[in-house]
Order: C-alpha cells, then sequence, then structure tokens
C-alpha cells in the first residue's frame, strides 16, 4: 500500500504557500514594502487558516474495516466508489518492486487503484488504493474520500 503526504507535510505545504503569497498580495494591497514586518504577519495567519481546513480535507489516510465475505465487501465498495465517480484502473505496483518475488516469501495481496479525474464529481482529481484481505480490508486516499465512503458503506 503505497504512502501519501501525512499530516505534517500537507500543513506545511498549504502554509507555506498560503503564507507567500498572501504575503505579496497583502504588501500590494497595503502599499507596504516586503522587508516591512506586517503583511508577513497577516500572511501566517491567512496561512494558518487555510493549512487548518486543507489539511483537515486533503490530508492521506488509511482506514481499516474488518471483512466477513471478502467478495461481497469487494463487490460493495466498487460499487460505492463508482457511485463517486472513481472507476478502476487496474493493480498498482510499486515502482521498486522486484521483477520476480523471492521464493519463501508469503503471496502478497493486490492493491487495487481507483482514480477520480477533476471533472468527475468533484474539484479535485483523485486516487483511492483498496486492498482486501480474508480478515480485513484496508483502503488509503483522501481523508473527506474516505468520510464519503465510510458514510456510504454505513448507510
Amino acid at each position: 500500500m503505497p504512502n501519501g503526504p501525512g499530516f505534517r507535510l500537507t500543513f506545511a505545504y498549504y502554509f507555506s504557500a498560503t503564507l507567500l503569497l498572501s504575503a505579496y498580495l497583502f504588501s500590494r494591497l497595503l502599499k507596504l514594502d516586503l522587508a516591512s514586518p506586517l503583511p508577513y504577519e497577516l500572511g501566517a495567519l491567512a496561512g494558518l487558516s487555510v493549512a487548518i481546513v486543507g489539511t483537515y480535507f486533503n490530508r492521506n489516510q488509511t482506514v481499516e474495516w474488518p471483512v466477513t465475505s471478502p467478495k461481497r465487501f469487494g463487490n460493495r465498495l466498487d460499487q460505492v466508489l463508482r457511485d463517486l465517480g472513481f472507476s478502476p484502473q487496474g493493480v498498482w505496483e510499486p515502482a521498486d518492486a522486484p521483477a520476480a518475488p523471492e521464493p519463501d516469501a508469503a503471496p502478497k495481496l493486490p492493491v487495487l487503484l481507483y482514480q477520480r479525474s477533476a471533472s468527475n464529481l468533484g474539484w479535485t482529481a483523485s486516487q483511492v488504493y483498496v486492498q482486501i484481505g480474508p480478515q480485513s480490508a484496508k483502503v488509503m486516499g483522501r481523508a473527506i474520500v474516505l468520510g464519503q465512503i465510510r458514510q456510504r458503506l454505513e448507510a
């Protein structure tokens, strides 16, 4: 299962991008020099606000559900993902995967990739990774998408 950017990296991305952009905009709007601390102070407030909201919705999470029937759960999850605008893209293979598996290694469960384009029921493109085992299923994606999946599965 791939690892996406976690809380810290997502927060830092939103905070720093918003801080720099808003400091520049505040310096122009208030006719201040960029050497003045006020645009950066206002930019830090804007960056903090945007970072909190952006991190809440766009951080990557992994959720694990107990499964009694993997096939039935897989069919239900596939239908939920299709209803949310995702389409199956096949089996995800890591870029650094060995060409041939080790002979003594336990067989790994496949990781299925679902993808949604930006124009398909959402503002941004998104990917969801699914790994269904005999007793549990792991799903990794954006927090907001996982919340939608959880609501529909538990309905």
